[in-house]
Order: C-alpha cells, then structure tokens, then sequence
C-alpha cells in the first residue's frame, strides 16, 4: 500500500504469495536437508528369513517349548524369533 498507493488485486497477491512460498520452502527445505541427518532403514518380510541359520540365544527348543533365536537377514540386521523344531523329537 506504502509503495503503489493501493491494495494489489487479489489474484496478483495471491500469486505472488504463492510464487514466494513455492521459493521458500525449496530454499528453506533443501538447506534443512543438509543439517538434518538421515536415518535409513530396510524393511524385509519374514518369508525372507526362511531357510537362514539362526542362533538359540535364549532356552532350549523342543516340540511345544520354542526357544529365541537371532537371525540375521541379508542386510545385517539381526531378528529375533521365537522357534520351535519341526519334529517332535528334534531338539536345539
């Protein structure tokens, strides 16, 4: 107003607010992306731990007393199961 005279139309203020935010926010959120650090993480499906070599890290497994056991998945990443052998004379 101090420098025109007069209000600016409602379209042209709009866009131009909408101009100067779209600026804004590109400016502000990739110089925010370089300070913020990342954290990356790898989701697997349980099916992809079948068939892995396991560690009994807590008990002992027999039919119907299943044991804790750490797998780790094609990342390196270690899972913790409870497991059970299949056969009821099987034991781990």
């Amino acid at each position: 107003m101090s420098m025109i005279g007069h209000y600016l139309p409602t379209l042209l203020a709009v866009g131009l607010a909408l101009v100067c935010a779209v600026v804004a926010v590109r400016v502000l959120g990739a110089a925010l992306g370089k300070v913020i650090p990342r954290d990356e993480t790898t989701a697997v499906p349980d099916a992809s731990l079948v068939g892995r070599v396991g560690t009994v890290v807590i008990g002992a497994a027999r039919a119907g007393r299943p044991a804790q056991a750490r797998i780790h998945d094609e990342h390196g990443t270690a899972h913790y199961f409870m497991v059970e052998p299949e056969g009821p004379d099987e034991s781990a």
